[in-house]
């Protein structure tokens, strides 16, 4: 588990990644009109983001890129299943613990 100022130290760095990103955003991809890298990039920390319970209120620019993201059909073929993420979490817990 996190001490509590890991985990606001994990916040604080959340959050400037998060407004970063928001404000590279060049609608409706990162570098403007065409799907790139950079949005396949940006999307696998953005998802894990969300997944993990971080919501993009104060992000709009970010809120509305995931969305459409999440749209796209190769997106929802290749994002892992909940089932999939959740044994993912369990590893990682578990991994966590053996190094306390």
């Amino acid at each position: 588990a996190l001490a509590s100022g890991d985990a606001e130290e994990a916040f604080r760095q959340t959050e400037t990644v998060l407004s970063f990103l928001n404000g590279q955003l060049r609608l409706p991809y990162f570098l403007g009109a065409q799907f790139t890298l950079a949005d396949i990039v940006a999307g696998t920390a953005v998802s894990l983001f969300w997944r993990l319970g971080n919501r993009f209120d104060a992000y709009p620019a970010l809120e509305q890129w995931y969305q459409q993201l999440a749209q796209r059909p190769a997106w929802q073929q290749t994002h892992p299943s909940a089932k999939d993420f959740k044994l993912w979490q369990r590893y990682i817990r578990r991994q966590s613990q053996k190094s306390d």
